[in-house]
């Protein structure tokens, strides 16, 4: 008899080394295959992650390979979520086999105090089973600007403070149009001349925005100041902001935020997905004399329209017409602005604010009011943008020799965090130039606008003659 390996009769177990084992009419047991769908094992950031730095990598990683060809723009995707205008973040997505972990890389740091999601979509793992889907929430740290100090000529002209509640969010804000009694700004006794207070959804929205007047003792700010304009502002359950107003009176029964509020003129907001379609914007209740109603009239509306990656593209601004209705036959186009992207983001945005000579709106001759051009590095990064508001000498908009009306010009730390920002205007250099500092986590400590060089000619230096400088909170 032939004989057999030794690691082959030990797998025969109870059956003779010198026998086939007879056929099995068991299952396959699921412990010699793979059945299971790919695990997420860690991500950065954590789900439900809060004051999250701006800089923080973000990666998922599982527990085996994944088809590297199923990780893609598609099935990967950070969104900004929670907000008045949820959007899809353009970034670069990739995966590495070694370590089993996807990247998502947005060619600068996220934006401070907003909610983020990563959605991840339909990845598969060598076996061909379907990763079921996975949503990873997050907020970066919030970094709010808690005083805005304004300059004129080089001195203060006026300052906002803001107060800030539990979790970081303005609560209210005081502007200050003089100094007090002391005569020395940025003091206690400073004159107080506007009050907004702001109250947030439970989602983290702004719903309410209230703007005070001094009540029985003449003084801004304090306990007896009085309600003078309430906006209001509402939401569907995905955060999306679908209706804006402003009340200008109390009503009969003396109580602001309540059904009797006088409106003073409303917004509203349609969306498909992330998209917002449509803004209509209404300052008469009608013939019927009541807001809320279906004669209620406007004098413009907005539409939108968006590619097949959910970039707006066309933003179309109209008049109502005579009727004072939006979606009606005697709707005017008044101007339309246009975006065009390149492989790394948006590249152009022209404004157009006439017809062309064909009579015909949304064609090649429509006149062009302005445009801004985008400029990028390779990794996608703003570089500059210039802004162009006439035809050059050949007469012709849209081409090489368009003036310049203002350029902008963007530089950047190692962390990608943008460091200064210099606007000049047209040919006739530098109008401000803007810098910011941070600490490591990426949040905002010091950013000072400047106006003009100090004594010794040279921008960029502590003489500089300020336009603003801006304070901001690193607790939250």
């Amino acid at each position: 008899m032939a004989r057999r390996p030794f690691a082959a009769c030990m797998l025969l177990a109870a059956a003779s080394c010198g026998d086939p084992p007879p056929p099995s009419t068991r299952p396959p047991d699921a412990s010699f295959g793979d059945f299971q769908p790919p695990r997420v094992i860690a991500a950065e950031p954590d789900d439900r992650e809060t004051a999250v730095s701006v800089l923080t990598p973000i990666t998922v990683t599982f527990e085996e390979p994944l088809v590297a060809a199923s990780v893609t723009s598609s099935t990967v995707e950070l969104r900004i979520t929670g907000d008045e205008a949820p959007q899809v973040v353009i970034g670069d997505v990739s995966y590495d086999d070694a370590t089993h972990t996807i990247r998502f890389t947005p060619p600068e740091p996220l934006l401070h105090g907003r909610h983020y999601s990563l959605v991840l979509g339909d990845f598969t793992d060598l076996a061909g089973n379907v990763f079921v889907g996975q949503t990873i929430a997050f907020t970066t740290s919030i970094n709010e600007t808690t005083k805005l100090v304004t300059y004129t000529g080089g001195a203060i002209s006026e300052w906002l403070g803001a107060t800030l509640d539990a979790n970081g969010r303005v609560r209210s804000t005081l502007r200050y149009d003089a100094p007090g009694a002391d005569g020395v700004w940025l003091t206690a006794d400073d004159h107080p001349v506007q009050r907004l207070d702001f109250a947030r959804t439970s989602v983290d929205l702004v719903g309410d925005v209230r703007e005070y007047g001094p009540g029985a003792d003449g003084a801004l700010g304090t306990a007896d100041d009085v309600v003078m304009t309430l906006e209001r502002r509402r939401f569907d359950s995905t955060g999306r902001e679908t209706d804006d107003a402003i009340y200008i009176g109390a009503g009969p029964d003396g109580t602001w935020a309540t059904a009797d509020d006088v409106t003073g003129s409303y917004q509203t907001k349609g969306w498909m997905d992330l998209s917002r379609i449509q803004l209509s914007f209404i300052d008469s209740p009608g013939t019927d004399g009541m807001w809320r109603t279906g004669d209620d009239a406007g004098p413009s509306w907005h539409g939108y329209t968006y590619d097949t990656r959910a970039r707006l593209v066309r933003e179309i601004v109209r008049s109502t017409g005579a009727d004072r209705f939006a979606g009606t036959n005697d709707d005017e186009i008044l101007s339309h602005i246009d975006r065009t992207y390149d492989a790394l983001g948006l590249a152009r945005v022209i404004v157009y604010n006439a017809v062309g000579a064909d009579g015909t709106w949304l064609t090649d001759d429509d006149v062009v009011e302005r445009w801004q051009r985008i400029e990028r590095d390779e990794t996608g990064l703003v570089v500059a943008t210039i802004e162009l508001a006439a035809p050059g000498p050949d007469g012709t908009w849209l081409t090489d020799d368009d003036a310049i009306s203002q350029r902008a010009v963007y530089a950047y730390a190692a962390s990608r965090l943008r460091t200064s920002l210099t606007v000049f205007s047209g040919t006739d250099g530098i109008a401000t130039v803007t810098t910011t500092t941070y600490d490591d986590k990426g949040n905002r400590t010091d950013e000072r606008r400047a106006s003009a060089p100090g004594p010794d000619a040279t921008w960029g230096t502590a003489d500089d003659v300020l336009e603003s400088r801006s304070e901001f909170d690193l607790a939250h």
